[in-house]
């Protein structure tokens, strides 16, 4: 089968540690699921604040209703936009 797949990527800049997850589409359902496996893997707390680079189908995904909710219903993210040239 030819074609894309998305990569979804996450980096622990405390300890070097990356988790990941290849889609092989990059719709809202992915988004959500790439998002519920960090708030499985990465520990809550306050000091803690995963930030989300946005850039790509992330900001495509990031139209939906449901990722918006997601994300502020979690507090814990921080947004960061990436303009693409």
């Amino acid at each position: 089968m030819n074609g894309t797949t998305t990569l979804f990527a996450a980096l622990n800049t405390a300890n070097g540690e990356v988790c990941g997850l290849c889609q092989q589409k990059h719709r809202h359902r992915e988004w959500l699921k790439f998002l519920r496996m960090i708030d499985r893997t990465v520990p809550g707390g306050k000091d803690i604040q995963p930030h989300l680079t946005l850039a790509g189908a992330a900001l495509f995904c990031f139209g939906y209703l449901a990722v918006i909710v997601f994300i502020l219903k979690s507090t814990r993210y921080i947004c960061l936009h990436v303009g693409l040239s």
